[in-house]
């Protein structure tokens, strides 16, 4: 089973630069990129797949619970 306590670190690390670009994503010429790369970065993209297609389950399998 995934580390809730580290995850939700993990989480609260992420949201802080992601709400600091939030402004100047959130136009016309924003940029999504670094936010994208920092999700990818701690595996947050990869997480509710299901293990069997490289993800962590979280929601799709039996024991993927995070």
């Amino acid at each position: 089973m995934p580390d809730a306590g580290k995850r939700t670190r993990e989480f609260e690390a992420l949201t802080a630069p992601i709400a600091a670009r939030a402004a100047g994503a959130d136009s016309r010429e924003g940029d999504l990129r670094p936010d994208i790369d920092l999700l990818a970065e701690l595996g947050w993209l990869h997480a509710c797949v299901p293990a069997a297609a490289g993800g962590q389950g979280w929601g799709t399998d039996a024991d993927g619970g995070g």
